[in-house]
């Protein structure tokens, strides 16, 4: 293999990428990179090296370190900047009061389930109150001269923590599910009171971001900033505990369940049903698991209204009961579906649904699945499955079609993850492949269906090999022809597609599945390769390698042998 692999002009193994962009480990002048686009959200997740899912992030706050009066609004305050920071830097700010009730404020139009975060330390006040203001307003008072928290004059928010970050510096959060439209952060000289005419705090790194909890700070100038999995970021996927990445490739999807990780707004049946936000750590790797506490015959679901069609519900859990909690999954259609789980060794109890399945993420957690293929979803319900359930859950998710694909985060309303790149490809003509080549790919994992294409090599305006469905299809001198079926779903394959400038010769996993004679105005001249066309269905690509020569038949056996 090293020897063949020497020989190929192009390797696409995924391993460097940026936003727009997966680049090729061969050629390294550019020329074989592969541009990529998926969408304008921050919808879409993969599983890292670490096995937790990475999901995109933004801090939607403006300047959010720049606290002067020429980006954020004072009241009856003034600010001083280059004051030493939490971080080693000279980046923090001071602020004095100039009359009671001082701030500092923006404007903000954030909605739905979010965090604001803001770093502090005590000045000549030991206090600071921080509010997200909306028609419901949400606050905090933050002790910070010993690190507790104080009291909320409104309440009704879901969680506020301080958080020691040394040097008497302290994060400061606070999440709540409002559409807000500014917020504020108030030096006070004791809890509850803002009556203080004078008198200073130190602040630093301001964030406001969709979630439960605060994560690691992103700074924003004019315009707000993003981190993590971006718009048209490739998604280098380790998902099963891979040592190596695959290119994780999926079609559109819709996460229908608008909360799908804040449960307490889930619809309840049941005396005491019991919710707690940001119990434990969840698959993110962060505290944002919801721990569910159920008695027998609770539920709590929610109600999508989802039209006639496939779809798969979905939830991660993991038992924390110490006996075995069972969890049941269930959507109610003209005649209710239900599967149920056990947490304790990852098995399926039972189903009356078309399909059920779950999968192993490690630590305890499994992704329980539910799949309907024909149906009208009224509601997606989560209840227990046996005697009651002490579990945690995150990431809930109804989605569209026969099989689940990678999680979709929502915070208040449903959320599209765009395809991930109809055209998606590169141009091959600088590596002067013309009359006889081979090009070589491996899958891992797959799920596709037949109006589905992984690979078309696009020559003389057409294309002249694709894998489409379960069947690859080549272009002949008496048409197309259809050389093998390797099913529905996979574990992996590896396929070889040789063209010796008169026939074309195809293997998979290690056989020869036929030779046929090439339609030669379009095999001539290797001129573009894409990737997953026409309403891709979820793959993950190993890798792509183009030889400038025909290779043979015992060369493209020992390649696709697995």
């Amino acid at each position: 293999m090293s020897k063949l692999f020497d020989d190929a002009s192009l390797a696409m193994i995924p391993s460097a990428y940026k936003d727009g962009k997966l680049y090729s480990i061969r050629p390294t002048d550019g020329s074989g990179d592969f541009t990529f686009s998926r969408g304008s959200n921050l919808a879409a997740t993969r599983v890292d090296v670490n096995g937790l899912i990475e999901k995109g992030r933004e801090n939607l706050l403006l300047v959010s370190n720049d606290f002067s009066s020429s980006n954020w609004g004072l009241v009856s305050s003034s600010v001083t900047g280059s004051q030493a920071g939490y971080n080693g830097s000279n980046d923090a700010w001071k602020v004095d009061l100039t009359a009671a009730g001082g701030r500092v404020f923006q404007t903000n139009t954030t909605s739905g389930v979010h965090t604001l975060s803001v770093y502090a330390k005590a000045g000549t006040l030991d206090w600071v109150r921080i509010i997200t203001n909306s028609s419901s307003t949400q606050d905090m008072y933050f002790d910070l001269a010993n690190g507790v928290l104080g009291t909320s004059t409104y309440g009704g928010h879901i969680d506020a923590t301080i958080t020691s970050v040394g040097n008497g510096w302290y994060r400061c959060t606070l999440t709540d599910d409002k559409t807000l439209y500014n917020v504020r952060i108030y030096p006070a000289q004791a809890n509850g009171d803002l009556n203080a005419t004078s008198g200073n705090i130190y602040i630093q790194d301001a964030q406001i971001e969709q979630g439960l909890v605060a994560t690691d700070y992103i700074e924003t100038g004019a315009s707000t900033a993003q981190a993590g999995i971006l718009e048209d970021m490739p998604r280098l996927d380790y998902s099963g505990g891979a040592s190596c990445p695959s290119l994780l490739l999926e079609p559109q999807r819709t996460n229908l369940v608008d909360y799908s990780e804040y449960y307490d707004v889930w619809f309840k049946a049941g005396t005491t049903p019991t919710f707690t936000e940001n119990y434990g750590i969840s698959l993110e790797g962060l505290q944002n698991s919801t721990r569910v506490q159920l008695d027998n015959n609770e539920l709590f679901y929610r109600t999508p209204n989802a039209a006639q069609g496939a779809y798969v519900f979905s939830v991660f859990a993991k038992d924390i009961s110490g006996g075995g909690s069972k969890i049941t999954l269930r959507v109610d259609v003209p005649a209710t579906k239900v599967a149920t789980f056990d947490l304790s060794d990852g098995s399926i109890d039972t189903y009356s649904s078309d399909n059920a399945l779950i999968e192993d993420y490690g630590n305890g957690w499994y992704r329980c699945m539910l799949v309907q293929n024909n149906d009208s979803i009224v509601n997606a319900v989560i209840a227990e499955g046996d005697n009651g359930l002490d579990c945690e859950i995150y990431g809930a998710q109804l989605e569209a079609g026969s099989y689940p694909t990678s999680y979709i985060p929502t915070y208040g309303s449903s959320v599209t993850r765009s395809a991930d790149s109809d055209g998606f490809g590169v141009d091959v003509s600088s590596l002067g492949v013309t009359t006889g080549y081979t090009l070589f790919y491996e899958l891992g994992k797959y799920n596709v269906s037949v109006a589905s294409s992984w690979l078309a090599q696009t020559g003389a305006g057409a294309r002249a090999y694709e894998v489409y469905g379960t069947t690859a299809i080549i272009k002949t001198t008496s048409g197309d022809v259809y050389p093998f079926n390797h099913g529905l779903t996979g574990t992996g394959i590896k396929v070889a597609v040789n063209y010796d400038g008169v026939n074309i010769n195809v293997f998979t996993n290690g056989t020869k599945r036929g030779t046929w004679p090439a339609n030669q105005t379009i095999w001539n001249g290797l001129t573009n390769l894409d990737m997953a066309l026409n309403n891709l269905q979820m793959v993950n690509w190993k890798q792509l390698l183009v030889f400038p020569t025909a290779l043979t038949d015992s060369e493209c056996i020992a390649l696709t042998t697995l």
